[in-house]
């Protein structure tokens, strides 16, 4: 769903696709690998939020994400922009 905003009148597009079932299940791995890695982001926060009392910042995250997609086929299987 896209949400435009003309002025003071805001427009929704609602676009509906229709996947293979080859593309569903690549879709839904995509959606899994990016849940576990919010979810493992989110914890690495908090964690160093109780631990030191310091904050990770998102670009922190996306740094270290870059090192750690290096020969790791599970984060290479999705796009960078995905994730």
């Amino acid at each position: 769903m896209i949400n435009i905003i003309i002025g003071k009148m805001q427009r929704t597009y609602r676009y509906r696709i229709y996947p293979t079932k080859g593309q569903e299940s690549i879709l839904i791995a995509w959606l899994n690998t990016c849940r576990i890695l919010y979810n493992q982001s989110l914890s690495e926060r908090k964690e160093a939020y109780e631990r030191d009392k310091t904050s990770i910042n998102y670009y922190d995250q996306a740094n270290a994400l870059k090192e750690g997609k290096k020969g790791n086929e599970f984060l290479t299987a999705v796009h960078s922009q995905v994730l």
